[in-house]
């Protein structure tokens, strides 16, 4: 993401300057605030705190940045790439975490609480929610946290630890396992995101990944 916008009418030298760090700014406070709504969470749980943290940081971050408004495209490549990519994590997670229950069985009752936490909202309004929330968090996380990362980083070093940052904030929440699924799907996200220019195939890989691992075909019966 780069930091000047070019010459802009109407704009002041001083005002396009300052801009660096009020994103710089606005991406602290994405970490710091989902770091606060995970570990909320343990006494509300995962809906009411994540998920309202998604919408509040996607809505602001949008609100706070005009030039987020561009962020996704909707490019028919992008679209592609990205229910691929969420129909491939949804296969690797089918594969990979019965395996981890066989050989550590502290995950079997972690992700059975996080199926029983996703469970309280009702299938109606998870289908009305799901894709606001997702987008939130994608916009929060693969475009402002990212894009400041790969200012500051570089393009590569941002996907990695724009991943662990959204891991480590993620795993806030208490769950080992929530905690190792954020930074699997961060590094795809945030690649997906990297590789494409917007995120329009990130939001459809976390989307259909979300859709089949926890309400079509959960990972763990």
């Amino acid at each position: 993401m780069a930091d000047s916008d070019g010459a802009n009418g109407g704009l002041t030298r001083a005002t396009a300057a300052g801009r660096p760090g009020a994103r710089a700014s606005i991406a602290v406070a994405v970490v710091a605030a989902w770091a606060a709504a995970a570990l909320v969470s343990r006494r509300v749980g995962l809906w009411p705190a994540m998920g309202t943290a998604a919408l509040a940081l996607g809505a602001l971050s949008l609100a706070l940045d005009r030039r987020l408004r561009g962020a996704v495209r909707a490019s028919a490549t992008a679209a592609v790439a990205g229910v691929l990519a969420g129909i491939a994590m949804a296969a690797a997670c089918w594969l990979i975490y019965p395996l981890l229950a066989r050989f550590e069985p502290w995950a079997v009752g972690d992700k059975l609480g996080l199926d029983t936490a996703f469970a309280a909202l009702s299938p109606a309004r998870a289908a009305l929610l799901l894709p606001l929330v997702i987008a939130g968090e994608e916009m929060a996380w693969r475009e402002v946290v990212q894009g400041r990362l790969a200012a500051w980083l570089g393009p590569a070093p941002a996907v990695v630890a724009g991943a662990a940052l959204y891991a480590a904030a993620t795993g806030l929440s208490g769950s080992p396992v929530l905690a190792l699924t954020a930074l699997a799907g961060g590094l795809l996200w945030s690649a997906l995101r990297q590789l494409t220019g917007d995120l329009t195939a990130p939001i459809l890989c976390h989307l259909v990944w979300a859709v089949l691992v926890l309400f079509l075909r959960p990972v763990l019966p």
